[in-house]
């Protein structure tokens, strides 16, 4: 499942605080786990309209959460049989960690909203650095298990001068930095977790077209069209380098926009 869109001005009408907010969600279910049903992606790239603001990203909780290192672990009990919990990893651009709860759970920018006790515990807010006003990268992997399970599953991030990207078991997610329908060619090697010698690959912002996807020894022809939503799915060599081709004549444009998708999609 896979959603991406243009969403500033659901925070400044006139711009003052965000410039650019572009984000990107990708939920994976196959992920070749029993222990672990799903992986989600979230990419957002983000322009601030000044170098005092600060880029970020809001994990909202019905509990307290654990922070250490990178990782944020939520575990809940509502589930009578087992309870379950959720794993995020800041994988790209993250700075601070900073927890708001009890009477601050809606505190926000120096001010609190209520201070009602609704039930639910409140969120985690990981900054990014101020100070720069072009495009800030942010890429938090989760996952889902069951209470109790102790997995050794990292999210290792990558980045080339045209993408950035996570893989996380079988699983790799891939964003194009352009914020319009990808038509160059790209490389990138994305890290090998170990999951097996072949993961699948997501590769969001491309072009509608003819591509060919080169790893190894293996050759993969791909058509992507509007109903595809500009994600390019393929299986290929785990920790290999992979390059993608625009096969001459292919249609689209660069300046297309990146999501013909109907949502239901």
């Amino acid at each position: 499942a896979y959603i991406a869109g243009d969403i500033t001005s659901a925070y400044s009408s006139s711009s003052t605080y965000a410039k650019s907010v572009q984000r990107r969600m990708l939920t994976v279910f196959n992920t070749n786990s029993s222990d672990v049903p799903a992986y989600f992606f979230v990419y957002d790239r983000v322009k601030t309209g000044s170098t005092n603001h600060q880029a970020t990203f809001l994990l909202h909780t019905a509990a307290a959460p654990t922070i250490s290192g990178n990782t944020v672990t939520v575990t809940s009990n509502s589930n009578k049989k087992t309870g379950g919990q959720l794993v995020l990893q800041s994988v790209l651009g993250a700075g601070e960690f900073v927890t708001y709860s009890g009477d601050q759970k809606y505190y926000v920018n120096g001010k609190n909203y209520s201070a009602t006790d609704d039930g639910y515990w409140g969120r985690v807010e990981i900054k990014y650095p101020k100070g720069s006003t072009t495009d800030q990268t942010m890429l938090n992997v989760m996952y889902i298990t069951d209470n109790g399970k102790t997995l050794s599953l990292p999210a290792m991030g990558f980045q080339t001068d045209k993408v950035d990207g996570a893989a996380i078991g079988n699983t790799v997610g891939v964003f194009l930095k352009n914020t319009t329908s990808n038509t160059d060619n790209i490389t990138f090697t994305a890290p090998n977790t170990g999951a097996g010698n072949k993961v699948f690959y997501y590769v969001s912002g491309m072009a509608d077209g003819k591509w060919t996807i080169t790893c190894g020894t293996q050759i993969i022809n791909v058509t992507l069209d509007e109903d595809d939503g500009g994600l390019l799915v393929f299986n290929t060599f785990a920790g290999k380098e992979v390059t993608i081709t625009r096969n001459a004549g292919s249609s689209g444009s660069s300046t297309d926009n990146e999501l013909p998708m109907d949502p239901a999609n």
